[in-house]
């Protein structure tokens, strides 16, 4: 049974993808006289496309375990008269300042390493899609946010065609282990965060995230510490929590960095479990099932368009997955 990738993306496609990026950056520096009409009135909804892939970076090694991930997603900051948004008056801890609702198409793939020939990987083939939903809460001081996630495993979430189809694209060889990816399977969760703002300097802010996902689908808690700096509004009004979209009036342009450091602890995952061949669930929470990083993101919001671009680092060897790297990059478009 061969899982090992063979290939590796050559590097002026990632070349030619990078400099695309900077040209849509610049152009949009250059002309933000056009978008800048935004701001005379209120933008409530918006639509984001993004992109994960570990060939966004500068080590030629690609697809050890996280190896790209589509997603699309829409936002709409609801009326206070909402039904969804008037939640808020039975749970009295949530805020009730601004609620956002979202939904998010994706898929995501996931691979085995591209060394070590000699020995069984570290993880199967394993391809993952469906819709996560979201209801933000938040104000100046905090967010919470809530939701669910539903969708697929193996062949039917179209993770093997993605990549099959972008790999003959650029003649780049097909990996053969997508043959024996884990089987079909329905998945679900939920999904909750809470983020609480630390200002120290006008243009300076500490960011403390939690995370927890339940479900099928994952059994995980992350704590993320970040650092924000540059010019950026309040976390209600701000893109770093896709909050940017307003019904009570326009925000101000934004041009920030944000670097954070992360640790997670990991129950089971279903990315790494094999029905078929009936795997054990790694369940324990011991160390070899924590998992720490960072990740840094550049973002640009300017009227209607924002940018961003991220490169995240898994540095720990876990359970789960090996060290591992990826690159991200997004768009986004705000409008009425």
């Amino acid at each position: 049974m061969e899982y090992v990738n063979s290939g590796h993306i050559p590097n002026r496609l990632l070349a030619t993808i990078m400099k695309c990026f900077i040209i849509l950056s610049l152009i949009l520096i250059l002309c933000k006289n056009e978008f800048l009409h935004a701001q005379d009135g209120r933008v409530f909804h918006q639509v984001q496309l993004s992109h994960d892939n570990d060939i966004f970076k500068f080590k030629d090694k690609t697809d050890r375990y996280y190896t790209f991930g589509l997603f699309i997603e829409y936002r709409t900051a609801l009326k206070e008269n909402n039904g969804l948004a008037n939640l808020t008056n039975k749970l009295r801890f949530l805020p009730r300042e601004k609620t956002v609702f979202s939904n998010e198409l994706f898929v995501k793939g996931f691979t085995a390493e591209t060394a070590k020939l000699s020995r069984v990987p570290s993880r199967p083939f394993a391809g993952v899609s469906g819709i996560k939903s979201t209801l933000s809460f938040s104000s100046e001081k905090k967010i919470w946010t809530l939701g669910t996630i539903f969708g697929v495993r193996g062949k039917i979430s179209g993770a093997e065609w993605i990549q099959d189809s972008f790999h003959k694209l650029i003649s780049s060889p097909i990996f053969e282990g997508w043959r024996h990816q884990l089987s079909n399977k329905f998945l679900y969760g939920l999904h909750g965060s809470f983020v609480k703002p630390v200002s120290f300097q006008r243009r300076i802010r500490g960011i403390s995230q939690s995370n927890l996902t339940l479900g099928n689908i994952q059994i995980q808690f992350e704590q993320n510490l970040g650092l924000q700096i540059g010019i950026f509004n309040e976390i209600d009004q701000s893109s770093l929590f896709n909050n940017y979209i307003n019904r009570k009036g326009s925000n101000k342009n934004e041009y920030y960095l944000i670097a954070s450091v992360f640790g997670r602890a990991i129950a089971t995952d279903a990315t790494l479990t094999s029905d078929s061949l009936k795997q054990e669930l790694v369940n324990p929470l011991n160390k070899r099932n924590l998992q720490a990083g960072y990740q840094v993101r550049i973002v640009l919001q300017t009227g209607r368009i924002g940018l961003n671009a991220g490169h995240t680092m898994v540095s720990t060897e876990s359970n789960f997955s090996e060290s591992h790297s990826y690159g991200s990059i997004g768009v986004s478009y705000s409008f009425r």
